[in-house]
C-alpha cells in the first residue's frame, strides 16, 4: 500500500510540473531583465547607467544615438537614447521575434494593464509607473502574446503620467 500511494503521489507531480510557478525565462528574456533591473531599480535612470547597462557605445552618453545589439545569448534589437524634455527616451524595439513573453513581463514586471499609448496610431503598452518616469512594453495588437518593444521615458511628461498614476488617477 505505502509503494501506491508513493506512485500516485509521483504520477500527481508529473502532471503537475509547472503548477503554481511562473514560467522559466528564456535566455533573451534573462539578458533584457537583468539589464532592466540593474537600470531602473535604483531609481537613477540616467543616459550614462543605459549605456553602460546595455553595452551600448560611448558617444550615446552625450548625444542623440541609433544603436544595434547583438548579444551573445542570441539577444537582437536597434533603438534609440536621447534627451527629452529634461529626462530620456530610451526605446529598444525590433526584439527578437516572440522570445520576450507578454506573460512573464507582466509576471516579473507586475504589468496587468495593457493600455492604448499612441494618439496617432494604434499600439499597446503594458506600463510600469515608477517616481522616475515609466517602463513601457510594446506590444503590436491587444491579442499579440509577444512583446515588440521596450521604451524608458523619464522626461518630464513621464513623470507626471507616472506621478497621475501611482495616485490612481486615469492616466489617459
Amino acid at each position: 500500500m505505502p509503494l501506491l500511494k508513493s506512485l500516485l503521489i509521483l504520477l500527481a507531480a508529473l502532471a503537475c510540473q509547472g503548477c503554481g510557478r511562473a514560467q522559466q525565462s528564456n535566455a533573451e528574456e534573462k539578458w533584457l531583465f537583468e539589464r532592466l533591473d540593474r537600470v531602473v531599480h535604483s531609481g537613477n535612470v540616467t543616459q550614462a547607467s543605459i549605456v553602460k547597462d546595455f553595452g551600448l557605445p560611448p558617444v550615446c552618453i552625450r548625444a542623440y544615438c541609433n544603436f544595434t545589439i547583438d548579444a551573445a545569448t542570441g539577444f537582437k534589437g536597434a533603438g534609440s537614447l536621447r534627451q527629452s524634455d529634461g529626462g530620456i527616451i530610451f526605446e529598444l524595439s525590433e526584439l527578437p521575434a516572440g522570445r520576450i513573453r507578454r506573460s512573464e513581463v507582466q509576471s516579473y514586471f507586475n504589468t496587468t494593464v495593457l493600455e492604448e499609448g499612441c494618439c496617432d496610431a494604434p499600439c499597446w503598452y503594458l506600463n510600469s509607473y515608477n517616481d522616475w518616469g515609466f517602463l513601457a512594453f510594446g506590444v503590436r495588437s491587444p491579442s499579440q502574446s509577444s512583446i515588440s518593444s521596450v521604451v524608458i521615458n523619464t522626461e518630464r511628461y513621464g513623470r507626471a503620467l507616472s506621478a497621475r498614476a501611482q495616485a490612481g488617477a486615469n492616466v489617459r
